[in-house]
């Protein structure tokens, strides 16, 4: 069975850098994986490369006769 997987995205960081992240987050009611996930989804969004997953098209299922 085939199963959805979540990838992995390790990112090493200088202590103070990782004091900002933890404070900013923390600050904002966020986890740092969803405030450096937001902090992408912008960065895209302002080259407008970025494509919301959820506004994907769906192929429609074919009909059995």
């Amino acid at each position: 069975m085939s199963r959805f997987r979540n990838k992995i995205l390790q990112v090493w960081l200088h202590p103070v850098e990782y004091e900002f992240l933890s404070e900013y987050s923390t600050k904002h009611l966020m986890t740092s994986s969803d405030l450096i996930r937001f902090w992408i989804h912008e960065a895209m969004k302002k080259e407008g490369t970025y494509k919301d997953p959820s506004k994907a098209i769906k192929p429609k299922k074919k009909e059995v006769k």
